[in-house]
Formats: structure tokens, C-alpha cells, sequence
């Protein structure tokens, strides 16, 4: 259940990065290792 939910969110994650790098480029690595962090809060 839990590998579910972090595959989920880590596919989420790279469509939120594809779309970033669209619209931004030097801020997509910081926001992507920020929204890493929370997920690995989260599932912890």
C-alpha cells in the first residue's frame, strides 16, 4: 500500500517537473528537492 502511494506521488513528482521546467528553470531543482523531502517526511 505504501509503495502504491509513493509511486503515485513520485509520478506526480515528475510531471510537476516537467511542467517547471517549462515555466522555470533555475528554481525547478530546489522546489523538486523540497517536494522530495515532504514525501519522505510523509510516508515516514
Amino acid at each position: 500500500m505504501v509503495y502504491y502511494v509513493f509511486t503515485y506521488l513520485y509520478a506526480m513528482l515528475f510531471m510537476c517537473q516537467r511542467f517547471y521546467k517549462r515555466r522555470k528553470k533555475r528554481k525547478n531543482k530546489k522546489e523538486s528537492k523540497e517536494i522530495m523531502e515532504e514525501i519522505e517526511n510523509s510516508i515516514k
